[in-house]
Parts: structure tokens; sequence; C-alpha cells
């Protein structure tokens, strides 16, 4: 058999996000702006809102560390006594999720008292002990909401209405309860070889740090995706208390004994790894007697794809511990099953370093799988010793550039903010208003506080200058607007008074990471944070104001020159798009020093000099830039074109990656414009691509890029217009594959590019390769070289 060189694609990702007017006379609107709109030369933030048609005000002020058992009063200007039961139970529901669907509905009493005038009042209270009860409470502790991080308040109907009025989108108030400690801020890293680790802030004073875990057995599903501080809803669920640790970290998952083999030499092999990382983990805070609630969770649902197990069944017989006749007739990769069950190809290394052959006996190999932790062992009967050197010439090319594509990824805007706030942070936040304590009513009070707070808010400037109104903003909301405005400009204490619904951090980190990544011309946005007292978001930049702001004019200036030299007025939506990726793999490479730095510091961080290749300002002024870089400015070009397009944000075979998608009819369709020929040596890798197609390829979205009850809008089914399907390039059988590659062995083309569909057999594919090489181009056999990526396969001659 044929050597086959094994290769691996070099990626990446970072910050920002905006864009800029067409200015050659191309008429077209952008569906990010809704409204038609000259802004003026002093915007103010109601303004603002009055664009979007958001002038009544709908939300109402989050309530901080509220007593455990507290009762909640409503004050209804109708008489609701006369609804019945369901309806009156339906008044107001109580919610661990942020949209406060059915499914985390929480148990709590709902009693209605009439009011003198035909009102009444609603006083709701918790029917149990909650959710997230803690395994150490007793059974004779009185009612309460729990230990979850966050709880919402749904009202369904309208409290001003003379009569019961079920409103048509429901008013939700957050609420935390009040924690005897502070709550750890807990998230989560995957490392290189597949496993999960979990990681939170240190706190003072602490003891320990106790770890738990519910299942997914008990807990209820909504149909949607949950993630730490975005979906997540913390249900009726008993957490199990499965580590108590001082440090900060945990990272065992996996290492049980259970999960590997020892042999009589007593060598022993990982055959799994991820065993019991499912269910969602908890961490809380001790010390001196008391535990704090529970933090956010890690659910693991969202990484599933991202976490081998094992290998698949049935290779399980034809790996470990196999005996092959020859070297060629070891596999050169394996399915693996991850923790969600999908599958996917990885490579096989063998360990070729310290061989020996012995006499009369097989030869023993141990090997690993690579993005993993599983090793084996294999044995092969016939060798000698230029096998040895065979097998080990399979990675010499992988070595050499082994930093460049072992831990490819993004540096990512450092978030400071505590998902849960402080126990000292006031249940009311009355520091911008002189809301009097008229009334002992906890929502009466906050009802009219946010009615201060807002008022004071929607007279605050916006900024606006020459250069900010040349570029087009991507916004759905003022809120949106409003936070991109201030990126663009380089703000750094950014009030969020007249924004309710941004007080709740879930709300506000999932708003703040969709303007960052769909504004390419935000420039270095190096961290931020949120303060609950001063009800602010504070920002650090990479660069000084002055020199973002020059940076954004080259920006504008060469995405207006390449549009004009690319684009003509009579060309196609998918015209444009093709123009567009074929301009950035003509004269753009990506930056491997930039990814090697980042590398260095464990994409934490990188040094100032590599700043810009991960943002816009790389790929479009520099030529030279990380994925972030690629796919922001894609998206500027397109829209600068009239194209709808999105960055999104994920992962591409277990690293981070960042592509974008087109709208094409009504679907959104994958393209990845970093991985043109130019970085790959695959032309048009992921170009208009399903979103099953991109998930074969170990694409994998997460939340990040787009609001999480949005993301839904943004999926695509179609395969008709995917650039391998439209010219014949997928083979989806192994026949398939034999006739296409003869017929282009037979074309005479140098270079052969085919994609291979799960239903291709790989070994027999191999073999089909070399044979045909030989009966169709046998002059060129010696030559030839086979490489894959993912599902692609080039054969050069």
């Amino acid at each position: 058999m044929k050597k086959m060189l094994l290769s691996l694609l070099v990626m990446c990702l970072l910050l920002t996000g905006c864009m800029s007017d067409a200015t050659n006379g191309f008429n077209f609107s952008i569906k990010l702006l809704k409204y038609a709109w000259q802004t003026p030369e002093k915007l103010s933030v109601q303004q603002l809102k009055q664009k979007y048609g958001e002038t009544s005000q709908k939300s109402i002020m989050p309530l901080y560390n509220v007593a455990k058992d507290r009762k909640f009063e409503f004050n209804f200007q109708s008489d609701l006594s006369q609804l019945d039961i369901l309806k009156r139970d339906d008044t107001i529901t109580v919610h661990t999720d942020r949209q406060a669907l059915p499914s985390s509905q929480m148990a709590s009493f709902n009693r209605v008292t009439p009011v003198e005038g035909n009102k009444s009042m609603i006083t709701v209270e918790p029917l149990d002990s909650g959710v997230l009860p803690l395994p150490s409470a007793s059974s004779y502790d009185p009612l309460g909401w729990g230990n979850a991080p966050i709880y919402y308040l749904r009202i369904n109907y309208d409290m001003a209405s003379t009569t019961p009025q079920k409103l048509v989108e429901p008013l939700i108030i957050p609420f935390t309860v009040q924690s005897k400690l502070p709550v750890p801020n807990l998230s989560y890293e995957i490392s290189e070889d597949g496993r999960l680790k979990l990681v939170w802030d240190k706190i003072t004073g602490v003891s320990e740090y106790k770890v738990y875990q519910t299942f997914p057995e008990a807990r209820k599903t909504d149909g949607i995706t949950s993630a730490p501080g975005k979906k997540s809803a913390f249900y009726l669920e008993s957490p199990v208390l499965i580590d108590r640790v001082k440090a900060t970290e945990l990272d065992v998952f996996g290492d049980a004994t259970s999960d590997q083999i020892v042999l009589d030499s007593g060598e022993s092999f990982t055959l799994a790894q991820n065993t019991g990382v499912q269910g969602n983990f908890y961490v809380t805070a001790v010390a001196n007697g008391k535990e704090s609630n529970f933090s956010v969770p890690v659910v693991t649902a969202d990484v599933s794809s991202q976490l081998p197990t094992k290998v698949v069944d049935e290779y399980e017989g034809e790996l470990f511990g196999n005996t092959y006749e020859y070297v060629d007739d070891l596999p050169y990769s394996v399915e693996v099953k991850h923790t969600d069950g999908s599958i996917s190809f990885k490579d096989i290394v063998y360990e070729t370093d310290q061989l020996a052959l012995e006499p009369s006996s097989p030869l023993r190999i141990p090997y690993s799988i690579k993005g993993t932790a599983l090793t084996g062992v294999v044995w092969v009967e016939d060798v000698i010793e230029e096998d040895i050197d065979y097998v080990a010439s399979w990675y010499e090319d992988e070595d050499e550039e082994a930093d460049n594509t072992a831990n490819t990824g993004y540096v990512q805007p450092e978030n400071t903010t505590y998902f849960i706030p402080d126990a000292n942070v006031p249940t009311i936040i009355t520091r911008y208003t002189k809301a009097a304590s008229t009334t002992d009513n906890l929502i009466d009070r906050q009802i009219e506080n946010t009615r201060l707070v807002v008022a004071k808010g929607d007279k605050a400037k916006v900024p606006t200058d020459k250069l900010l109104e040349k570029l087009t903003i991507s916004a759905d909301s003022a809120l949106e607007e409003y936070l991109a405005r201030n990126l663009m400009t380089g703000e750094e204490d950014i009030s969020l008074m007249s924004f309710p619904e941004a007080q709740n951090t879930e709300v506000l980190i999932d708003v703040v990471e969709k303007v960052m990544y769909q504004n390419p011309y935000i420039i270095g946005l190096a961290s931020y944070g949120y303060d609950y007292r001063t009800l602010s978001l504070y920002v650090s930049y990479e660069n000084p104001v002055k020199e973002m702001r020059a940076k954004q004019r080259e920006i504008m200036q060469e995405a207006e020159r390449i549009i004009a030299a690319t684009i003509t007025p009579e060309m196609s939506d998918e015209e444009k798009r093709l123009a567009i990726y074929d301009y950035l793999n003509d004269t753009t490479v990506y930056d491997d020093d930039a990814l090697d730095n980042a590398y260095k510091y464990d994409f934490r961080k990188v040094d100032p000099e590599f700043y810009d290749a991960y943002s816009t300002y790389g790929i479009m002024v520099n030529k030279l830039g990380v994925c972030m870089s690629y796919a922001y400015t894609y998206k500027l070009l397109n829209e600068l074109a009239g194209v709808e397009t999105i960055v999104v944000t994920g992962y591409l075979d277990g690293v981070p990656h960042a592509w974008n998608k087109v709208k094409i009819g009504e679907e959104w369709l994958n393209v990845d414009p970093t991985n043109n020929a130019t970085n790959s040596d695959v032309p048009y890798m992921l170009y208009n691509a399903s979103d099953a197609t991109a998930i074969n390829e170990e694409y994998v979205e997460d939340v990040s890029y787009w609001l999480d009850d949005e993301l839904d809008q943004y999926t695509g089914d179609s395969n008709k217009y995917d650039y391998y399907v439209k010219n014949g390039l997928e083979v989806t059988s192994n026949k398939q594959f034999r006739i296409e590659l003869k017929k282009l062995l037979q074309s005479g083309q140098e270079q052969i590019i085919l994609r291979l569909s799960p239903e291709v057999d790989y070994s027999e594919m191999l073999d089909d390769t070399w044979d045909m090489v030989w009966e169709e181009v046998p002059d060129q056999y010696d030559d030839a070289e086979l490489f894959y990526m993912g599902s692609y396969v080039l054969l050069e001659l």
C-alpha cells in the first residue's frame, strides 16, 4: 500500500465586529438595520429607542439577594378572583430559565386577595424546598425557592388593566436568592486530548469547594441548547456531591481505573474517557460551616460533541490487541464515539521511537488516538527494520508543524463579570434615583425605581461622529446599537441605566457577544465586566482610542476599494459571495506566527505585535490574519456588497474556530473563508454547506455569536448550493468513489479532490485509490501522494 501523509488543518479565532456603507452605487438594504434612519448630530438613548420602536417600558430591573423564603406581592388594577383556578395559577409563574419556558416552571402558590375598588393582590410564595436543594439541608428547613443561581418571575396578565387581560408578551423579573457565602464563578476547559476540566475563581476565606453533579434523567428538556450563563435552566434536580477540593479546578474526569486495561506486563492503556461526564456540574463554596448557593452550571450537553469516550463498538475488536500481517494493513484512522453519541474519525498515531525487532516474534506497536486520551497496542507479524522507518515517516511532516496544528484557537476577550451578584449587593439598586420607600411592597418599589432609572438613562447621549456615521452598524435592537456605538468609539464606562434587561448578566453577556462578533469595526476589545452597583459595563481595549479610530478609517477605505474592484452591480448574490471568497484566497494568507504566539500563552493573550491578526485589520489591511479576522472580513465585504452574512463562532475538530453563514433563500448556509485552497490546500472546503455537512466535518457551533433565542433562525438544511455537491465532487459510496476517481484520473488532472460521505469505507477507499492510480497512470504511481483532511481526500500526481 502507498504511504499516506497525514495533514491537519490550521485555524484560529478572536474578537470584535461591524461594517461599512457601499459607495459604488449599489442599492441594497441590510436586514440587521430595521429602520431607515437619519442620525442626528446629538443622539440620545431615547431617540435610539424610538428608532427601534421601543419607547414603551417593558422590562423591570432585577431583584438581587432576596430572602430564600421571600413572598412576592403583585398589585393588579382588576379583580382576578373571578378567574377560574387554572387562570389564577397562571397569572404569575416562577421559572429557572430566562425565557420562562413551561418546562422550567417551579412549584409556587398563588393567593388572590380582593382589594377595594375591584382590584386584587396576588401573593406568590414557594410551595416546596425549591430547586437544587443542598444534600446537607434538613427536611425540617422552611419552604424556600432553593439554591439556584437565578430565578425569573413571569407576569402573564396586565397589572394596569381594569379588567383581567392576558399579555401578548409576558413581563419577566429576574431575581436572585441571597447566599450565605459568595458563589463561585464556574466555567470549563477542554484539554487537547478531549478531557473536561471544571475551573472557577478563587474566593477569599473559603476553606474548600464542593462539586456537585445532577443527571440528565432528572432534567426536563425544552428542545433548546443550554450553556453556562445562557439558556441554562435549573430544574427540580437532586444534586450529588462528587468531590471536595481546596483548589479551584477539577480535572479527574475519565481517569477512573474502570476506563483502563492492565496487561500482564503491568502496562496500562486507556480504552475509555469522560466516563460519567453527563448532566450538569455545579460548585459551591464552604467556610465556617456555611455553604454558598450553587454556581451557574457547566451543562455537559453543550460540549458533548467535543468529548470523546471510546472507539466505536464495531472497531474495538479490530484495533486494540489485534494482530496484523503487514504494516500496510495497519488502519490510519478509526471512528470515535462522543458523549452525545456522535461519531468522528480520529487519526491513529503509532509510537515507533522505542520499537525493536525480536526474532520470531510479532512486533508490538503502542498507539494513541489523536485528539483523545485513548491508547492501546497492536501486533504486526511480518516486519523488517525498514517497516519501522516506514511507519515513522507517516508523521514526519506533521511533527515539523506540530506547533501549528496542536492547539489552534482564539484569544477571547476576558469577561470579569460575576454571574451571580455578591451577597452584599442591595436587593434594589437606587443609586441613581430618589425612589422613596413609600411602600413595603418590593415589586411596587422596583417598578417605580425602574421607571425613574430608565427615565434618567434615556436622557444620556449616545456616541456619534462623522466617522461612525460612515460605518454600518449591525444591530437588531436599541440595546445592541447602543453597545455597538460605544464599543466602536472606545468607550470604557458604559451606563446600562436605560436597559433593565441588560442588568441581568445572562442577557448582558449574550448581547455583548453578539454585538462584538457581528460588528467587524469593534477592534481590540480586551476585557469587559459588569458592575451591579453602578449599573455599568466597564471595558478595556488593546489599542488607544486614537489608534483604533485610525484603523477603522483604513478598514473602511480598503473595504470600499476591494468592493469597487471585485463587485459589479449586475452580479447575483452568489457571484458576489464567490468573488469575495476568491479575493481572500488570492490575496491573503493565514498568520502562523500569530497563532504560535497565542499558543505560547495557552490562548489567553497575545503579544501586542499580533493584535491586528485577531481583528478585521489583519486580513483587510495587512492581508495577514487568523480565522476570526477572515470571518470578520468576509462578513464586512459581503454586507457592503448587499449580501446578508453573519459571523459564527465555535470549534473545528475540537479547537476554537470562526467562520460565516450566508443567507440563500430562506436558509443560512456555512462558508469558511479561512480554509481556502491557499491556507488548507482544499479549495472551497466549506462553501454554501448545510449544517449537517458542517457537523460531519466536525464544525461545532457555540451559542456566543447570536442571541440564544434567535439561533434557530440561522439554520440551513439544503445541500444543492454546496460547492462539492454542485460540482459532483462528493461521493456517497465506494462504488461512486471508484467511478469519479477514474474519470478524474483519465482527465489528466494533477490534483484531485473528493469529499467522502460517512457511508464511504476509508480502508476500502485507500486500496481503491492506489489500485486505480496504478491502472490509470502507472508512470505517476511512485510520485503520487495522498492527503486527507476530515472527509476531504486530496490526491497529488
